[in-house]
């Protein structure tokens, strides 16, 4: 990936972490969990970095 450009949506499905990206090639990053504590410790972290 190439830099952050534009926004990003983070959501929690499946204990895993699905990023989307304004690249058209790789729209969707997502990330296995091994729980539901681990999604929510996670979402929390990224929460704070994308939305201050």
């Amino acid at each position: 990936m190439h830099g952050h450009s534009g926004h990003v949506n983070v959501q929690r499905m499946n204990f895993a972490i699905e990023l989307q990206t304004a690249d058209p090639q790789h729209p969707l990053l997502r990330f296995s969990m091994m729980n539901r504590g681990a999604a929510e410790t996670w979402d929390a972290r990224l929460d704070a970095i994308f939305n201050g």
